[in-house]
């Protein structure tokens, strides 16, 4: 998820953190989705008939 703190990762020296260029990449290949597209599918989840009680999803299986 594309946020605030992500940005600051992104931008910190790989010095101070090591996999620096991992965040920056998945910010370069469009890997990150806006806070309010998962949060909208997390609401959906949550409300479905069929929520996958007890399975540990991907956001990314669930987008319109």
């Amino acid at each position: 998820m594309d946020t605030a703190m992500q940005e600051q990762i992104r931008s910190t020296d790989k010095t101070d953190f090591i996999n620096v260029e991992t965040f920056q990449a998945y910010k370069n290949e469009g890997q990150l989705l806006p806070p309010n597209t998962v949060a909208e599918v997390i609401i959906r989840l949550l409300t479905a008939r069929n929520f996958p009680d007890g399975k540990v999803v991907n956001v990314g299986d669930y987008l319109k």
